[in-house]
């Protein structure tokens, strides 16, 4: 019986191993992007204004039933497939399912519009792919999409299907870097049923034996003229049976056996159910079953009733996910500790903890980046049909064209690290003056603690050198805690008493050039009543400022550790062709 045990886990080993070893070799997933570059780079762009933008030809499931062949740019398909025209005849290979063919399914059949989403994550998963291996926007045909996704996704009011789609796409990369083959359905059945034998096995055994000792023996100690007759010199024997002059010894007994055979049991088999309970939920589970329906739609023959009940009930019901790479939360942090803490500075660096907390992502948030993005003037084409985005524009304008300045010279700002830290001093002594809650301001706030947390943190995924935003926020957070060392308790303040003493303690005490600019920007806030609205803008172009990065390792690092909002942006960025910044002008000491 355990040897059934041992044969059956070097089994699901060697499955796992060979799963694991095809899966490298497939091009569906392995040498996918290959495959991709060589197949977006034949791809004929759609045509199409406004809302008829045809969606592109893009590959969601079926590479390996397609004739794969050689090429100096990756692989390819022995003819591409054109966009479909609704009746699945137009390809050469029916068993390969695009994008435009998930697309022209009726709508009244599907439960909502989440299996298309849920494909185009997948699709553009296949995208995201290439950029983790190497290949740059262009060659990886980002642009051939961006029309179709900007018209889906940007062109509307649902910023909750924008986010959505991005995080279901990350989450996608999360299963394809960080977790391992989906095991065998049959074989966990088969594995389940093995258990449970055990486990009938032993629980009659163990009613058979009772609660018996584990070891029992017979100490016999004879006379000594029964030990001269037999000539015996030892002392004792043990022995088993009855005797009426030895003495009877047990040990244990079986329930120190059965009851950790019987745990060991239990969790093998709640370590099956969950991997079958998360295999049928999985999104990879959903897509194939899309898929499988696109397939038996373009063919009149076939029924799709069942199929399309399959789905209704996956959708509804099965999301159970056992590791979530994005969970919709951000981290928040500040350089100016305003309110008390009840844990010492000293018992916090005992103990290690983190000068951050993590909060859920306020929708409020979500609709000032959505609308960030919808701006025509955020963003300047280039050759190519790539486009840059331009550095943010602060809520200042400048006197003579009546423009708004860059936020950037507003403050000198050598960098995005100090230009951060300047504009989030400013926000929070706003804030102190303005503590009257709005869906602005928790949108400005929130930004602010989140780009704060980027340069404390993640000064990795910034334009900026990471060690020189190192030394700037030690430099910074240290001349922040003597500077308001000396702050009296605020609670029995008005707002805009608390606003003064913070702004005469930053002016005064003082010496980092990043507090002095950060107080005077706050009071220059704070006279211009510019409102919480303009803050938000300005924190929304400012996080979509930095988000494009060529540092893959340090999104896939963040990918691994559950996901980052600017990752996640910096993923929505370039689908929508963004792929760098602009470079800034010098910054003008005179400004403002």
């Amino acid at each position: 019986m355990f040897g059934l045990l041992t044969l059956l886990t070097i089994s699901k080993l060697l499955f796992k191993y060979l799963r694991f070893y095809k899966a490298r070799r497939s091009v569906a997933l392995g040498r996918s992007p290959r495959l991709i570059v060589g197949y977006m780079a034949e791809l004929t762009e759609s045509q199409g204004t406004g809302q008829h933008i045809p969606p592109p030809a893009l590959i969601v499931q079926g590479e390996e039933t397609g004739k794969i062949e050689k090429g100096p740019r990756g692989y390819s398909f022995e003819g591409t497939p054109e966009p479909d025209q609704g009746d699945g005849t137009s390809r050469e290979c029916s068993q390969l399912v695009t994008l435009d063919r998930v697309w022209g399914l009726d709508d009244d059949k599907l439960p909502s519009s989440k299996p298309k989403d849920l494909c185009f994550s997948f699709a553009l998963f296949k995208l995201l792919r290439c950029r983790f291996a190497k290949y740059t926007v262009l060659e990886a045909g980002f642009m051939k999409a961006s029309r179709f996704f900007q018209a889906i996704l940007l062109e509307g009011n649902d910023y909750e299907r924008v986010f959505r789609v991005v995080a279901d796409e990350l989450s996608f990369i999360h299963d394809y870097y960080y977790s391992t083959p989906p095991s065998n359905i049959i074989l966990s059945l088969f594995s389940i049923g093995c258990c449970s034998y055990m486990a009938v096995f032993i629980w009659r055994a163990f009613r058979y034996l009772g609660g018996y000792e584990q070891i029992y023996c017979l100490v016999w100690c004879p006379d000594k003229h029964s030990r001269r007759k037999s000539g015996d010199r030892s002392l004792f024997r043990i022995g088993h049976g009855n005797n009426k002059i030895g003495t009877y010894l047990d040990f244990g007994n079986t329930y120190y056996d059965v009851v950790p055979v019987c745990l060991v049991i239990l969790v093998l088999v709640f370590s099956e159910i969950r991997d079958i309970v998360s295999r049928i939920g999985s999104k990879w589970s959903k897509v194939a079953l899309v898929c499988k329906y696109a397939k038996n739609a373009s063919d009149p023959e076939r029924s799709t009733t069942c199929l399309q009940k399959r789905i209704a009930f996956v959708f509804r019901f099965c999301r159970f996910r056992l590791v979530k790479s994005w969970e919709g939360k951000m981290n928040q942090c500040s350089i100016l500790v305003l309110c008390p803490c009840k844990i010492s500075l000293l018992a916090r660096r005992l103990l290690r903890l983190p000068n951050q907390r993590k909060t859920k992502v306020p929708r409020q948030l979500q609709e000032a980046i959505f609308q960030a993005l919808k701006r025509e003037d955020l963003t300047s084409e280039q050759a190519g049909g790539l486009k840059l985005i331009r550095p943010p524009l602060s809520p200042f304008l400048d006197s003579t064209t009546g423009l708004r300045l860059n936020a950037f010279s507003v403050i000198s700002g050598k960098g995005a690290a100090d230009t951060i830290l300047g504009w989030h001093i400013a926000t929070s002594i706003y804030e102190v003056r303005h503590p009257q809650p709005s869906d602005a301001k928790v949108a400005a706030t929130h930004l602010s603690r989140y780009c704060a947390y980027l340069v404390i943190y993640l000064p990795g995924l910034l334009p900026d050198d990471d060690e020189w935003c190192e030394s700037l926020h030690q430099a910074v957070k240290k001349d922040a805690d003597r500077a308001l060392a000396g702050r009296a308790g605020s609670a029995v303040l008005t707002p805009e008493a608390k606003y003064q003493q913070l702004v005469d303690l930053l002016s005064a005490d003082s010496n980092h050039e990043v507090l002095k600019n950060g107080a005077w920007l706050g009071k220059q806030l704070v006279n211009l009543q510019t409102g919480w609205g303009a803050l938000a803008r300005f924190w929304s172009e400012m996080i979509l400022y930095v988000a494009p990065s060529e540092n893959l390792d340090g999104h896939a690092e963040a990918i691994a550790c559950g996901g980052e909002l600017i990752t996640l942006l910096w993923a929505l960025l370039a689908h929508a062709g963004i792929a760098s910044r602009e470079t800034r002008s010098p910054p003008a000491a005179d400004q403002i």
